[in-house]
């Protein structure tokens, strides 16, 4: 591995596993040479080098959370930053979601925010109170319900 801490372990719909590190990005175990294979970082790459969260996106491709924002990583293994997609705010996002119905759901620093299953962007999720809180991850149960831990801050 091309770094020592390994924050998110991933294995997608065909079987891949994908590694997120904190500082060498997203690298994926290649079982016939059993070596790993980097993704890029920087431009034509990932938008950090500190991968958080990976949710596959039912086309064959990746979400990635970075501390840059969202990324996506197509079938192919190409790379297009959606830090500031429509209702997403920049910055850093912390854990990410696939939902049974194929929505999108990323909790960011800022809150929680889902994009449904064809919708071309994303809507902030109120919490009761609306108390500052930083989603930090995520669960769906057999009955389709969404589980939340949060990191409850003070402004």
């Amino acid at each position: 591995l091309p770094d020592n801490v390994v924050q998110v372990l991933h294995r997608d719909a065909g079987g891949r596993l994908w590694v997120g590190t904190s500082a060498a990005g997203l690298v994926r175990h290649d079982a016939l040479t059993d070596r790993f294979v980097r993704v890029p970082v920087g431009p034509g790459g990932l938008a950090h080098v500190s991968v958080k969260s990976i949710a596959d996106d039912g086309a064959g491709g990746l979400w990635v959370a970075t501390e840059g924002g969202l990324d996506h990583v197509d079938a192919a293994g190409q790379v297009r930053p959606e830090g500031g997609a429509a209702g997403l705010p920049r910055g850093p996002v912390n854990v990410l979601l696939r939902d049974r119905d194929g929505g999108l759901w990323a909790g960011l620093p800022t809150g929680l925010f889902r994009r449904a299953a064809g919708a071309r962007g994303f809507e902030r999720v109120a919490f009761a109170g609306e108390l500052p809180a930083e989603p930090l991850a995520l669960a769906q149960d057999r009955a389709g319900r969404l589980w939340v831990c949060l990191l409850y801050t003070s402004d």
